[in-house]
């Protein structure tokens, strides 16, 4: 006869366990599962599109964290926002993981995972409803539509934000309950939640600064303060516990919210002003009249709800369209009015999906392209935060479905479970389009139709092994949008960096004549004219630049160098000074104004410049090897040699310090370590022709001494 009395006796202790920590163990679970999902993402490497203004290519990030560098972010408006948080959590990932892309992608899924969980707690919280609670959790964390969020390092901002927004609501409902325990007079002092109030409104500001699309919290809060706080109750008959402890009317609601809708003003005309200012809002003119925004917005709203049920044909760019037929608009203006209406009708006896619908509704508002930015019609990315909305609207409402029916609860076990795996399976493989930006584009050329945008970030991705192939990819997007002064300029730098001088210069032109007043686009033709070897037109568009606006430092730098290369050292030296009053502490200008003042015959300012920059920019390579440069003109060889190094060891593949650097032994009659240090540079340079010069020559003279 077996015993089984120990068995039984684990068995028992582990659902003890379980029932004593319950919440913990499931919120440790749904930390698990999300990770495990979206573990694949850290075999994806960075994509071309935003991820090199934010990450690859931005100076500021791949310096790593600073006190001066986090200064910058707090007043940084590059790519047309003002996020401070998020820039700070980009220097951090590259201060850990430098260009690692699987180091940046897995922050990104630890956050999506950490929201998930607090998504779930939040709502234990607030509604006590444990297992519906999970479900929302569960479908937030594993829906294939926030892949774009969590997959697309550029994304940061969404799951970044969001983290904010989520303890800004529960610090908000603790608020609510203190305060509510306060009225009742339970020994709970008005201190209290006085403190959960400021620390929740603390916590929305640091949502602003991750992303400002949290704008709506005041409006979210609103209505969870209607249900499930139900601290007031809109459209209801008088009750006599409607003006109990804690319930106040709807306008002393609204006002109870002033702090919170003052930060959401602030942080909305801090955004307008940031994306006007940049160009990436466009005029209301200048992408579809207001009447086509608002067809748009419309079917955005029922095409979001359709890839909630299909999300099948998603991609990272749907093209604007002006031609929506009236049919399908008037349709969808149907839906949401007639769905709004059920709500509103529905309000007394299921309070939640008043709730669940307006939340859908009311945080999309920021992104519904009403103040087009960008010229997109939609993107995955908008609904990371609306459909908590939805997903607590589908959970409460079959629940009380079910609850008529006499295995309805039985009934959603069966349904939830194939939902979630099934939700996390399309995620999956909604993963693999994120693998590089070659496949990301060719999957939105095969989901979307006249996409140019995919077509030129496509270009450039195989623009190095395939050029003839992306010029095709660009002719094609071209054709597409014939007048659009943003892709001409996009084309024309993709051209550029596969080496179709020609073509980027007309595609730059074009630009131009759409929009003169672009100075990116012209600095950009100028550098192109000027690896064309038209450095007088190059000069010309510089020049223009400065005309536009006076204050840009690249303007007045690249004039500068410009200048230089003529050998007009006079003039070059006092753009850069121009540049130096604009801004006094720019390590590279004062590196450009050292070397034009060591070419102009003055090598004491220029060392004091370089060292300048040094002190600026500790890690600035090319200002170490120029500052030893002087020194070998100085005859200096020593000191020269330090600074060679100094730059090799803040960059070991800078070819000059190498090139230099062999000068420097050459002349000290190290001739062995000299032709090492040539065969270095011409190894990162092949087409070095100083380098090869130097070599040949040492191999000439060792080949002429004789053998000891």
């Amino acid at each position: 006869m077996v015993d089984n009395s120990g068995k039984l006796l684990n068995e028992f202790s582990l659902l003890r366990f379980y029932r004593r920590h319950e919440l913990s163990v499931l919120s440790c679970l749904l930390l698990i599962g999300v990770v495990v999902v979206f573990l694949p993402s850290l075999r994806n490497d960075f994509v071309n599109y935003d991820d090199p203004d934010y990450v690859t290519e931005n100076d500021h990030v791949k310096k790593g964290l600073s006190r001066e560098r986090v200064g910058w972010a707090f007043t940084a408006t590059e790519a047309s926002n003002w996020h401070p948080l998020t820039w700070i959590s980009h220097m951090a990932d590259f201060q850990v993981f430098g260009m690692r892309s699987w180091g940046h992608h897995l922050t990104s899924v630890l956050l999506h995972a950490l929201d998930s969980c607090l998504l779930f707690l939040v709502l234990q919280k607030m509604t006590g409803a444990l297992w519906r609670s999970l479900f929302v959790a569960g479908l937030f964390g594993l829906h294939p539509l926030h892949v774009q969020s969590v997959a697309w390092v550029a994304e940061r901002k969404d799951v970044l934000s969001t983290l904010f927004f989520l303890l800004s609501i529960w610090t908000y409902a603790k608020y609510a309950e203190c305060r509510a325990s306060a009225l009742k007079s339970q020994r709970v002092s008005m201190l209290q939640p006085a403190g959960y109030y400021a620390l929740s409104l603390l916590l929305f500001a640091l949502g602003l600064m991750s992303k400002p699309m949290v704008v709506t919290l005041p409006f979210v809060l609103l209505l969870l303060d209607f249900w499930p706080l139900q601290r007031w109750r809109p459209f209801c008959e008088e009750t006599p516990d409607t003006d109990g402890p804690g319930r106040v009317g709807l306008w002393k609601m609204v006002l109870e919210k002033a702090p919170f809708f003052a930060f959401a003003a602030a942080g909305s005309a801090i955004t307008f002003l940031v994306q006007r200012d940049s160009g990436a809002m466009k005029k209301l003119t200048g992408l579809g009249s207001i009447i086509d925004r608002s067809e748009n917005a419309l079917i955005s709203y029922c095409r979001y709800l359709g890839k909630l049920f299909y999300p099948v044909k998603l991609a990272i760019y749907y093209p604007f369209r002006s031609d929506w037929p009236v049919a399908e608009v008037l349709l969808a203006a149907c839906l949401l009015l007639g769905v709004s209406a059920l709500v509103i009708a529905q309000r007394r006896q299921r309070p939640y999906v008043l709730v669940g619908w307006f939340w859908y509704l009311g945080t999309l508002v920021p992104a519904i392209g009403l103040v087009q930015v960008g010229a997109h019609s939609m993107a995955d990315r908008y609904t990371y935060v609306p459909l908590i909305g939805v997903f607590i609207l589908l959970a409460w409402g079959s629940y009380d479905l079910a609850s008529h029916w006499r295995y309805g609860r039985h009934a959603l076990v069966v349904v939830a479970i194939p939902v979630i795996v099934l939700s996390a399976a399309v995620t999956n493989w909604q993963l693999g389009f994120w693998r590089d930006s070659e496949t990301l584009f060719r999957r939105a050329l095969a989901v979307t139709e006249d996409n140019a945008l995919a077509r030129v970030n496509l270009g450039v991705a195989i623009g190095q092994k395939s050029p003839v192939d992306a010029l095709k990819q660009f002719e094609r997007a071209l054709t597409l949008v014939p007048d659009d002064a943003d892709l001409q300029y996009t084309v024309g730098k993709a051209l550029f960096q596969i080496g179709y001088l020609h073509q980027s210069i007309i595609a730059l032109g074009a630009s131009l004549a759409v929009d003169p007043r672009q100075t990116p686009c012209r600095l950009l033709l100028g550098k192109v004219l000027e690896k064309a070897g038209r450095l007088d037109e190059a000069i010309l568009q510089y020049r223009e630049a400065i005309k536009i606006r006076f204050d840009l430092l690249d303007a007045h730098n690249d004039l500068g160098l410009a200048l230089c290369r003529k050998g007009e050292f006079g003039e070059a030296i006092e753009r850069f000074e121009v540049a130096l009053k604009l801004e006094p502490n720019s390590a590279k200008t004062h590196n450009f104004l050292g070397f034009a003042l060591a070419e102009a015959g003055r090598a004491q300012d220029a060392i004091g410049h370089y060292e300048y920059a040094l002190k600026l920019d500790p890690d600035f390579a090319e200002a170490y090897s120029r500052l030893g440069v002087v020194f070998l003109g100085q005859g200096q060889l020593e000191e020269a040699s330090q600074q060679f190094q100094k730059a090799l060891k803040a960059d070991s593949r800078y070819a000059d310090a190498h090139l230099n650097w062999g000068v420097a032994l050459y002349r000290k009659g190290d001739l062995d370590e000299a032709a090492k240090q040539f065969r270095q540079a011409l190894e990162l340079d092949p087409g070095n022709e100083h380098a090869l010069k130097n070599l040949n020559a040492i191999l000439a003279k060792m080949a002429k001494s004789p053998v000891p």
